[in-house]
């Protein structure tokens, strides 16, 4: 007979539960708060590594400050502007007017980049245009906004007239770009020649050689250049401390340029086509006017989402910021500037030499 009592292991026995599982309903609504916190933190993640990539922007723009510096301690000047597109740096012709490359390849020797300027030093014929052409394929970092493009070469498209007289790229497909320009000033000026009263601007490519450099028609083509530009940087300039008579905190040195987002990695547009070791052009200089309105003050900083398409912007600043450009003064400092700049302290900031005060109501620096 079966006893109605439980034993002592009986009572001590756990009574069984079955685990109990989620509904359908509370997994949605754990997924949906998931879901929620992400949307929510995506955008600090966004704003924290664009904050980051601005900071390393800016601190690429200190670096040009001091090197702009540095320059002029050893040369006596900024560094100099070159001869125009169809030339590249050569380290056998010293850092002044006799220089056909531009301010980028004039600063490095002071970015620590001597090997990278002294390529093809003491060579001649095919070795020198090929040395000059490795050049032109090798890019630099510091030459690139973190938040435009990765520090790559990019396609190589010669503008008017083709590649360089003194490199090799004949068959150059990928070239070093830069994200950087230098303050060409208020007034846009490319190389020309002059003849007697006659001015033929249609010579932005430079002197066609070394010899033709010499001759005076492009003699007098540089310095009449150098009369009308009011910038820091253009056709074989070297603008010394004291031809900045408004004052070095009130002048742009070198700032971040626009470009059209859909071309930032495809080498299309003059103000991108080619190498950064060129000399004078649009590549590697900006203007507060713009090539369609020479001297009108309509070339305003623009950001990455403005729709430039189809208008001729070549010479704005600009950049890849939502927030805002940035630029470095003539007195090294940098700046993160307003896309929203009155157009004329725009035009002030860009003029070495107008004499005119920024005063109390165009203070922008933040």
């Amino acid at each position: 007979m079966r006893s109605h009592f439980k034993t002592k292991h009986d009572r001590s026995r756990p009574k069984s539960r079955l685990p109990k599982g989620f509904t359908i309903i509370e997994l949605l609504i754990v997924i949906g708060i998931i879901g929620l916190l992400i949307s929510l933190l995506l955008p600090a993640v966004q704003a924290a590594r664009e904050a980051a990539r601005r900071a390393q922007c800016m601190n690429h723009l200190r670096q040009m400050g001091l090197a702009f510096h540095a320059h002029h301690e050893h040369f006596g000047h900024f560094p100099a502007g070159g001869w125009g597109h169809r030339w590249v740096g050569d380290a056998d012709r010293g850092a002044g007017k006799d220089q056909p490359g531009g301010w980028i390849y004039n600063c490095l020797p002071f970015l620590e980049q001597q090997a990278i300027h002294d390529m093809g030093a003491g060579l001649t014929g095919a070795a020198k245009l090929d040395a000059h052409a490795e050049r032109c394929a090798t890019p630099i970092p510091i030459f690139y906004c973190p938040s435009r493009r990765a520090a790559v070469a990019y396609p190589y498209r010669p503008q008017h007239g083709g590649s360089p007289y003194n490199a090799s790229t004949a068959v150059l497909d990928l070239v070093a770009k830069t994200d950087y320009a230098s303050n060409g000033g208020s007034v846009i000026t490319t190389p020309v020649t002059v003849r007697g009263d006659k001015v033929n601007r249609n010579k932005n490519q430079g002197p066609p050689s070394f010899e033709a450099a010499e001759k005076p028609e492009w003699v007098d083509g540089f310095q009449y250049v150098a009369g009308l530009a009011t910038g820091v940087v253009f056709a074989q300039s070297t603008i010394k401390f004291r031809d900045i008579p408004d004052g070095t905190t009130c002048t742009y040195m070198v700032g971040e340029k626009y470009r059209d987002p859909a071309r930032y990695l495809t080498g299309e547009g003059g103000d991108d086509a080619e190498s950064m070791y060129i000399g004078d052009n649009e590549v590697l200089s900006r203007w507060s006017v713009s090539w369609g309105q020479r001297f009108k003050e309509d070339a305003t900083p623009s950001p990455p989402t403005r729709d430039l398409l189809g208008h001729d912007v070549g010479g704005a600043f600009g950049s890849a910021h939502p927030g805002g450009w940035n630029c470095a003064l003539c007195d090294g400092s940098v700046r993160a500037l307003s896309y929203d700049i009155d157009p004329k302290l725009h035009v002030v900031l860009s003029n070495r030499k107008d004499g005119k005060p920024l005063g109390k109501d165009n203070t922008i620096w933040e």
